[in-house]
């Protein structure tokens, strides 16, 4: 919600656009942080059109598919734990159809809370799992939160 991976991104210029996808409530948080610490970038609110030159489109969850694609790298920190799975589910079909071949989904989520990490629509074909591991983060929370990190890696077409 904070936008804090595509503001550190965009700082080590590792990639010139950003497709975020978050709830209403939560948008102008990141538009607020990425406009105040990295002013030269080009946002696009949602409703608006996306220029050529836009950094960051930012995308409502109902409009996800007006996105730009296909996407290098695709995140989701700490909000599919909050979605039912038939959510997750659709954001994994989205996932799927928008990530190129080569590129990269990161998934850091609570193990347990409204939906199980495990109980993710993990793809059987097509993927590599690069990094499966619990995340550094919950070694200094205690038993409460435990925190998974896996980075699947689409495989190239051939």
């Amino acid at each position: 919600g904070g936008c804090l991976v595509p503001l550190i991104l965009s700082k080590l210029n590792v990639c010139l656009q950003y497709n975020v996808v978050d709830l209403g409530q939560m948008i102008p948080t990141g538009f607020i942080i990425l406009s105040y610490f990295n002013p030269s970038l080009n946002l696009t609110l949602p409703n608006e059109e996306i220029s050529s030159n836009t950094n960051v489109a930012f995308h409502l969850p109902q409009h996800k598919y007006q996105s730009r694609g296909p996407a290098n790298i695709m995140l989701n920190v700490t909000s599919f734990q909050e979605m039912s799975l038939l959510q997750v589910e659709d954001y994994f079909s989205f996932i799927d159809k928008m990530l190129a071949p080569g590129g990269y989904f990161l998934c850091i989520n609570r193990m347990q809370k409204e939906t199980r990490f495990e109980s993710y629509p993990w793809p059987n074909n097509g993927y590599t799992i690069e990094v499966d591991r619990e995340d550094a983060i919950s070694r200094i929370s205690g038993n409460s939160i435990k925190i998974q990190f896996r980075l699947l890696k689409k495989n190239a077409v051939v």
